[in-house]
């Protein structure tokens, strides 16, 4: 049985491609470069693989993928919308550069010096600076900026970042 933690969200199926089955995905690092034999796809309730057959690059993170006996437009519109999960296995030296900031919402941010911070709810990106927005352990949000130099450490299974934050940065 595949369980919810043994899994990462990979991305999203976006559309349904042509009339053979193909489905076009959005992702959230670069999964065409690690060899994954199969996604899975939470249905009714569960986590069910289905085997890649074949998987093309449009861009760093999009493409197109087929899936075993998915052979049908009609099949395949079951897809469109659900998130595509990867085994945590198959990510683990994911290359944190080529992840998109998205993939990160859902993780935890805790700071060498004070501990657990709270939560990755969402992304800002509206500005010069891209931020993570926090939900804090006290109920409150939290802008933190997504600076190279406060990162110390990404634990992708266990969806924890680890930063050295400036002392006093989130109490602004």
């Amino acid at each position: 049985m595949i369980l919810e933690e043994d899994l990462i969200v990979a991305g999203q199926i976006t559309k349904t491609h042509g009339i053979k089955g193909e489905l076009s995905i959005l992702t959230h690092f670069d999964i065409f470069e690690i060899e994954i034999p199969f996604i899975v796809f939470e249905m009714d309730g569960i986590f069910v693989p289905f085997f890649i057959d074949e998987l093309r690059i449009k861009s760093a993170l999009s493409g197109y993928i087929k899936l075993e006996n998915i052979d049908s437009d009609k099949k395949s519109q079951e897809f469109v919308g659900k998130n595509v999960y990867v085994s945590k296995k198959f990510v683990e030296n994911i290359d944190d550069e080529d992840v998109a900031s998205e993939y990160f919402i859902g993780f935890e941010i805790e700071d060498e010096n004070t501990g657990n911070i709270g939560t990755i709810i969402a992304i800002e990106d509206s500005t010069a600076n891209i931020l993570f927005v926090v939900h804090a352990q006290n109920g409150e949000e939290i802008l933190i900026p997504i600076a190279d130099e406060y990162i110390k450490e990404i634990l992708h299974s266990e969806k924890i970042i680890v930063m050295n934050l400036p002392v006093g940065l989130i109490d602004m």
